[in-house]
């Protein structure tokens, strides 16, 4: 039995807590539907937060007037909304349509997913703009983002929330693309 339940209720609370945190972003990237937006590389690795790669969507050149830095902070919404219109048998960004409207119950007319975010210095984030990697290949991906060769697969459920499924190098999983480029 149990010495002291205080203890064993101590330990296990931080443990179901992380197991369901777990459970619920992974049932998001499988419920959510998959869409593959192109990243830009903006800053290699936070070096306080582990080895993750940094960058920013691409959401082509119509997307910076719904985040225009001039625009007065008092006129800006808290969230906005782009509507993700995709090629379903490839699944890859075909055009883009901001809106700072929030969609309505169920699905949005002519958009695939509707990917909720918020703008900040002038940028539209939508909090999945971090993907770890490791140490090793970590220089390697930076410089492929660089390069204009990433993408990102995003699961997105109906409410506008984004998960990251992997990351895409020149259309393969990074995984593949570095053990490609390191066989050459």
């Amino acid at each position: 039995m149990i010495e002291n339940p205080r203890l064993a209720l101590a330990v296990a609370f931080p443990i179901l807590c992380l197991a369901g945190l777990t459970a619920y972003k992974q049932v998001r990237v499988m419920v959510g539907t998959s869409v593959v937006i192109p990243i830009a590389g903006f800053d290699p690795r936070d070096l306080l937060s582990g080895h993750y790669l940094t960058y920013r969507l691409d959401l082509g050149p119509g997307s910076a007037a719904i985040c225009d830095p001039g625009q007065e902070q008092s006129q800006r919404p808290d969230e906005v909304f782009v509507c993700v219109v995709a090629d379903h048998g490839t699944m890859t960004l075909a055009r883009r349509i901001l809106t700072y409207e929030a969609p309505s119950s169920g699905t949005t007319p002519g958009c695939t997913v509707v990917l909720r975010g918020r703008c900040e210095h002038g940028r539209f984030l939508a909090g999945i703009e971090r993907f770890y990697v490791p140490e090793e290949h970590a220089a390697a991906l930076d410089q492929a983002v660089r390069s204009q060769k990433g993408a990102v697969v995003v699961a997105v459920d109906r409410s506008g929330r984004a998960a990251v499924k992997d990351l895409l190098i020149d259309g393969r999983p990074w995984r593949k693309a570095v053990q490609q480029g390191a066989g050459r």
